[in-house]
């Protein structure tokens, strides 16, 4: 598992994902840094993440 927090380079923005394009992993987003509390997990590309992630996400890890 691969994970980068928004104060890592290369690392998402906080609080600004709202849709994934992912081409052969899974993908998990949380809404803590350093892939910790709330988390939601997407095995495909979606136009929207849904309302509990829309966002809110902080880390994300490649799986």
């Amino acid at each position: 598992m691969a994970a980068t927090t928004n104060d890592e380079p290369g690392g998402i923005r906080n609080n600004s994902v709202s849709s994934l394009t992912t081409l052969s992993c899974w993908i998990e987003l949380w809404d803590a840094p350093n892939t910790s509390g709330f988390n939601q997990e997407y095995r495909q590309s979606t136009s929207y993440v849904g309302d509990a992630m829309n966002d809110r996400a902080t880390s994300i890890a490649f799986l």
